[in-house]
C-alpha cells in the first residue's frame, strides 16, 4: 500500500484464496475423524441411497442393506441426522434409522463421524451419520433410471400374502373419534364403548396365497440454473418409487417352545419426492 503526497491512494494489492466445499475439504477441515461423501460421488459409484454410499466408507458396515454399523456399534450408539434434524426410525424394534429410505437423488451429501464431539447428541458414542439434502443445483440437467429385477426362487411363485392387506389396517372412525385421534384415551370405558369399540375394526387374520411379481422401480431427477441480471435462480426436483418383494420358504424352526416350518413374505414399497427452488444474489 502505497499513499502519495497529496494522500491519494496509488495501488491496493487484496490476495485471497479459493476453498471449495467439497467432500474433501471437509474431511480436511474437520476437528473430528470424519468421512464425507459427496452427491458427485454417490453419481459416479451409482448409490441408490445412503445406505448403498455408507459401504465404501472404511470402518462403517451395513446390516440388512438398511442399517449402519460404526466401529462395530450399532443401534443406541449411532444417532441420524436430517438437515441437523434428529431422525425418528420406522421400525419400532429398533431404535435406529433404515438408511435404504433415503434415496441419493435427495442427497447432497452424508458426513460420517466417528468420534464424539460437543456438538452432538449425547446418544452419539458410536458415530454420527449427519445427511443433507440437495441444495441449488450447478447446471441444468436430469437423469431417469428404469429398475426391474427378479430371481428363480421367489418371482412368480406362490407366496403368503394377507386378506386385510388393502384398506382394512386403517384406523376406524368410531375408534378414532373415541380417542381424539389417539391423544385422549378415556380412563373409564362402558362395557358397551368396549365392546363398539373392538368391533369396530376389521377382524381379517386369514392368509391366503399371491402371485410374487418382480421388483420394479423407476426414477427421474432434473434441475435447471437461470442465470439472470441481478441473481440466479435454481429449481431441482426429484421423484422415486420402487416395489420389492422378499420371500423365506419352508423355513424350519426348533427349540423348546415349538418345532415345525413356516414362511414369511415381505413386500416393500419406496416412494419419494422432493422439490428444491432458490435464488442466489451479491447478498
Amino acid at each position: 500500500l502505497g499513499m502519495s503526497g497529496n494522500g491519494v491512494i496509488e495501488e491496493v494489492v487484496a490476495v485471497g484464496s479459493y476453498i471449495p466445499s467439497t467432500a474433501t475439504a471437509q474431511e480436511r477441515d474437520s476437528s473430528a475423524v470424519l468421512d464425507s461423501i459427496g452427491s458427485e460421488q454417490m453419481a459416479r459409484f451409482g448409490d441408490s441411497s445412503a445406505a448403498s454410499a455408507l459401504k465404501r466408507v472404511a470402518g462403517v458396515a451395513v446390516a440388512g442393506g438398511q442399517f449402519a454399523i460404526i466401529r462395530g456399534m450399532a443401534g443406541r450408539y449411532i444417532s441420524s441426522t436430517l438437515n441437523g434434524s434428529l431422525m425418528p426410525s420406522t421400525d419400532p424394534m429398533r431404535r435406529d434409522v433404515p438408511l435404504d429410505l433415503f434415496p441419493s437423488s435427495v442427497l447432497g451429501g452424508i458426513d460420517i463421524q466417528k468420534s464424539f464431539t460437543p456438538d452432538l447428541p449425547g446418544d452419539s458414542t458410536g458415530g454420527a451419520i449427519r445427511m443433507t439434502t440437495k441444495g441449488m443445483p450447478e447446471f441444468t440437467g436430469g437423469k431417469a433410471s428404469v429398475k426391474l429385477g427378479m430371481n428363480s426362487r421367489t418371482t412368480f411363485s406362490d407366496v403368503n400374502s394377507y386378506e386385510g392387506d388393502d384398506g382394512p389396517r386403517e384406523q376406524p372412525s368410531y375408534a378414532d373419534s373415541f380417542t381424539d385421534g389417539g391423544y385422549n384415551v378415556p380412563t373409564f370405558i362402558t362395557t358397551d364403548e368396549r365392546i363398539k369399540l373392538t368391533q369396530s375394526f376389521d377382524h381379517q387374520y386369514g392368509v391366503q396365497q399371491v402371485q410374487a411379481k418382480p421388483d420394479r422401480g423407476f426414477a427421474v431427477s432434473y434441475g435447471h440454473v437461470a442465470e439472470g441480471n441481478d441473481a440466479t435462480h435454481g429449481v431441482y426436483g426429484a421423484f422415486s418409487y420402487g416395489d420389492e418383494w422378499t420371500a423365506r420358504h419352508d423355513a424350519q424352526v426348533n427349540d423348546l417352545s415349538e418345532v415345525g416350518t413356516y414362511e414369511r413374505t415381505k413386500r416393500n414399497i419406496d416412494l419419494a419426492g422432493y422439490f428444491y427452488y432458490g435464488i442466489e444474489n451479491e447478498d
